[in-house]
C-alpha cells in the first residue's frame, strides 16, 4: 500500500467508548486491517479484521472499519489514542506501509508517527468545530479555506484537551454538484476515466452525456433541475464520486507542470489556494471525529425545495437517476461512517444494488428515493442531533398540498414525530442540566428583515431564484419546531447562508387554537404543559431559549447586498404575535401592543390579545457576534449550562461570546 492506492482519506468517524470508525477510499482491493491503541502503548486495543467494503468502479473502493475494543473493555476517555491500517500479506500484518503513508503526507501531529484522537470524558466541557459551505472555485471570499483553521487549532493542542475539538460538524454543502467550475470540470473528467477503467454509465433514454459548459439546458430540460448555475452539473456516478476525490485529497489533482496539468490549462489562483489548504483538511478529517449532514448542494440546488420540486424530478428518468447518484455518493462518502448502525438492516441490499448497478439502476434509484434513516446523532456529552431537512419534507400546510409551488414544510410532521420519539429516548441518557443541541444546516433564526425582504421579492419572481425555503419561509412550520421544543433549552448549529453571526431568542408558548389542534391530530405529542378546560384560554404556558450558532462559509461567499441588509437589523427585537405579527412587549399577563392605526402602543390582557406565541430575538448586539462574511469556522465549549463561542477566520480568533442558560439576562 502506498500514497498512490489511497483515493480519500483515512477520515476519522465515528468515535465512542465501544466503537471507532474509520472510512477509507483506494483505487485497487487491498485486504486491511485497522486497529486503534492508546498513544505510547505497544499493545492494540481493538481491530477490524475484515472491514466492509464497497465495489464502486474498476479502480475504486470503499471501506469502512468497525473497530471494537477487545475483551469488553472499553476505549478510555480523555487519553491519547491513535490509529493504523495494515495490510495483509500472506497472513502477515504490515502497519510499516500505512505509517510511511502517514509520514509522507503528513497525516499526523508534531511528533506523532500516527494520526490521533481522544474521546471526552462525559460531564467534562465540550470542544466542537462546525461548518459548512465549501465551493472549490469561490474567488470573493477571500484567499483561505476555513476548514484549514481546523487543522492550525489542533496542531496548537494535540494533547491539551481542554482546547482541543473532539469533534467537527459539517452541516451541509460539502461540495457542490451544480455549481462545477470549467477546470474542475476537466479535473473531474480526468479522474473519473482513471478509475472507471473504461466503464461508463449509461443514462435512462438513451441520452448523451454533454461536455464541458453543456449540461445547463441538459439537466433543465430532461431532469427539471432549477439551478441557475448547471453548465457543468455533476450526473455519473462517477461525476459525484471524482468530486469527492477533489475535495477530499490533493494528489487527485494534476500536478502542475505536468502534460495532464497543462492539457487542462491555466489553474485559477481560487482554485489554486483550495488544492494548497487540502493537505491540512485532510490532516484535520484524519484526526477528529467528523459528522456530516446533506444539504441541496450536495445533491443539486433547490433540491426538493418545493411539492412541485420534487414530483417534476421524480417524473423524470434522469431526474430521479441524477438524485440516485448524489445520494449514493453521499451514503459512501459522507453517511455511511456517522452512525453504522441506521444502515445495518439494508447494508447488503444496498452494497449489492451499488455494485451491480448497471443490471438494474431502477432498484438503486428506488431504494436511495425511499430511505428515511438519514438522521444521526454524535455521540457526545452533550449529544448533537443532526435534522435531515431535505428528504421528509412536509406540504405547505402540514398536511396537504395546497400549493405545490409554495416552499415546504423542511420535515413532515411525520418526521417531526419521529425526530421527537428518538430523542426522547437519546435524552433520558444525558443530565437536564444540558441543552438540547441540533445541527439544522439552514438557520432557524435569522436577521429578520433578509427573511422579509426575500418573501417578498420570492413572492412576485417564485421561490427558485432566491433559494426561498427557510425555516422563516413557512412560519407554520417554524412555529411547529419551536413548540415541540417544550421548555427546553437549545443550542442550533448552523450554516447555508454564506455569513456567520449568533443570536439569542426566547420562545413562548400560549394555550391557543393552533396549539390545540396539533394536540388534538397528535395527542402522542408530549409537551411540558397544556391547556386546561375545553376552549382555548391564551394563558402562557411555557417557554424555550435558543443560541443560534451559523457558520458559513468555510469557502463561499455572501453579496454585498446580504451584508448591508444584515446590518438594519440591530439589537433587541420586539416580541411577535403569531396572527397579525404586530410588535409588542409581554410581562406580568399583558401585552403592550402596536396599533398601526393609532400609531402607538395599547395594553391588553392575554383574553384580549389573543396570543399564539411570541419571539423575542437578540441580533447585532453586543451580546451576539455581528454578520461576518469572511471565510470561517465555528468553534463552541459547552460547559453544562455555559456555552461560549467563536469565529476562526483568515484574521484569527474573533467575535467570542458566552452566554448562561440559568442567566434569563441573556434572553431579555
Amino acid at each position: 500500500m502506498t500514497s498512490q492506492d489511497i483515493f480519500a482519506g483515512p477520515i476519522l468517524r465515528r468515535a465512542q467508548q465501544d466503537l471507532v470508525t474509520i472510512w477509507l477510499a483506494t483505487t485497487r482491493p487491498l485486504s486491511l486491517k485497522f486497529s486503534v491503541r492508546i498513544n505510547g502503548n505497544r499493545d492494540w486495543m481493538g481491530h477490524d479484521e475484515q472491514p466492509r467494503r464497497v465495489r464502486l468502479f474498476p479502480k475504486l473502493y470503499c471501506y469502512l472499519a468497525r473497530i471494537s475494543p477487545l475483551n469488553g473493555q472499553h476505549f478510555p476517555t480523555n487519553q491519547l489514542l491513535e490509529y493504523s491500517i495494515a495490510e495483509r500479506i500472506f497472513g502477515n500484518d504490515d502497519y510499516s506501509a500505512f505509517e510511511e503513508i502517514v509520514s509522507d503526507d503528513s497525516l499526523a501531529y508534531g511528533d506523532l508517527n500516527l494520526p490521533s484522537f481522544f474521546l471526552q470524558t462525559p460531564g467534562n466541557k465540550l470542544n466542537a468545530l462546525y461548518g459548512s459551505c465549501r465551493k472549490i472555485h469561490d474567488k470573493n471570499g477571500g484567499t483561505s479555506d476555513a476548514l484549514s483553521f481546523g487543522d492550525s487549532l489542533i496542531k496548537e493542542n494535540i494533547k491539551n484537551f481542554d482546547n482541543r475539538p473532539s469533534l467537527l460538524c459539517l452541516g451541509g454543502d460539502q461540495i457542490y454538484a451544480d455549481d462545477v467550475h470549467d477546470y474542475c470540470f476537466g479535473e473531474i473528467a480526468k479522474l473519473t476515466a482513471k478509475f472507471s477503467d473504461g466503464y461508463a454509465e449509461k443514462l435512462p433514454g438513451g441520452l448523451s452525456l454533454p461536455g464541458k459548459g453543456k449540461r445547463q439546458d441538459f439537466v433543465t430540460k430532461n431532469a427539471n433541475f432549477t439551478s441557475g448555475s448547471a453548465q457543468n452539473h455533476l450526473i455519473t456516478l462517477a461525476d459525484y464520486a471524482a468530486m469527492y476525490g477533489l475535495i477530499l485529497n490533493d494528489h487527485n489533482w494534476s500536478r502542475v507542470g505536468t502534460p495532464e496539468a497543462q492539457a487542462l490549462g491555466f489553474r485559477p489562483p481560487e482554485i489554486s489556494i483550495f488544492v494548497l489548504a487540502l493537505g491540512a483538511v485532510r490532516r484535520l478529517l484524519a484526526n477528529v471525529p467528523t459528522y456530516m449532514i446533506f444539504d441541496d448542494h450536495d445533491v443539486t440546488d433547490d433540491w426538493n425545495l418545493s411539492v412541485k420540486w420534487t414530483n417534476d424530478v421524480k417524473a423524470s428518468a434522469l431526474g430521479k437517476r441524477i438524485v440516485a447518484n448524489a445520494l449514493a455518493a453521499y451514503w459512501l462518502f459522507q453517511g455511511w461512517g456517522n452512525d453504522p448502525d441506521i444502515f445495518d438492516t439494508v447494508l447488503s441490499t444496498l452494497v449489492d444494488t451499488i455494485e451491480q448497478r448497471e443490471n438494474n439502476y431502477e432498484a438503486l434509484e428506488t431504494q436511495l428515493w425511499t430511505f428515511d434513516k438519514w438522521e444521526f446523532f454524535a455521540p457526545s456529552y452533550p449529544l448533537i442531533y443532526f435534522l435531515n431537512t431535505r428528504t421528509d419534507r412536509g406540504f405547505k400546510d402540514g398536511i396537504k398540498a395546497m400549493d405545490p409551488n409554495a416552499p415546504a414544510y423542511l420535515k413532515s410532521v411525520k418526521s417531526w414525530m419521529d425526530t421527537l420519539a428518538r430523542l426522547k429516548t437519546l435524552l433520558t441518557k444525558q443530565s437536564g442540566d444540558y441543552p438540547l443541541v441540533l445541527v439544522a444546516p439552514g438557520p432557524v433564526f435569522g436577521f429578520h428583515f433578509l427573511d422579509d425582504l426575500q418573501a417578498l421579492i420570492s413572492a412576485i419572481a417564485g421561490p427558485y431564484p432566491l433559494d426561498f425555503e427557510s425555516w422563516a419561509a413557512n412560519k407554520d412550520h417554524l412555529y411547529l419546531f419551536l413548540r415541540i421544543c417544550g421548555d427546553k433549552n437549545v443550542v442550533l448549529l448552523s450554516g447555508d447562508v454564506h455569513y456567520g453571526f449568533t443570536s439569542t431568542v426566547k420562545f413562548s408558548t400560549f394555550d391557543d387554537d393552533l396549539l390545540r389542534q396539533a394536540i388534538r391530530m397528535y395527542p402522542d405529542l408530549v409537551l411540558p404543559k397544556r391547556g386546561t378546560g375545553d376552549t382555548p384560554t391564551y394563558k402562557f404556558l411555557y417557554a424555550s431559549k435558543f443560541i443560534q450558532l451559523t457558520s458559513s462559509a468555510l469557502k463561499n461567499f455572501a453579496s454585498d447586498a446580504t451584508r448591508t441588509l444584515s446590518g438594519i437589523d440591530n439589537g433587541l427585537s420586539l416580541l411577535i404575535r403569531l396572527n397579525d405579527f404586530r410588535p409588542a412587549t409581554y410581562a406580568n399577563g399583558e401585552f403592550t401592543v402596536y396599533e398601526p392605526g393609532l400609531e402607538t402602543f395599547v395594553v391588553l390582557t392575554e383574553e384580549q390579545a389573543k396570543p399564539s406565541n411570541l419571539v423575542r430575538q437578540r441580533v447585532n448586539d453586543a451580546l451576539n457576534a455581528p454578520y461576518i462574511d469572511a471565510h470561517n469556522l465555528g468553534f463552541l465549549t459547552i460547559d453544562k449550562q455555559v456555552i461560549t463561542h467563536c469565529f476562526y477566520t483568515p484574521s484569527g480568533k474573533q467575535f467570542e461570546r458566552t452566554w448562561n442558560f440559568a442567566n434569563e439576562s441573556y434572553w431579555t
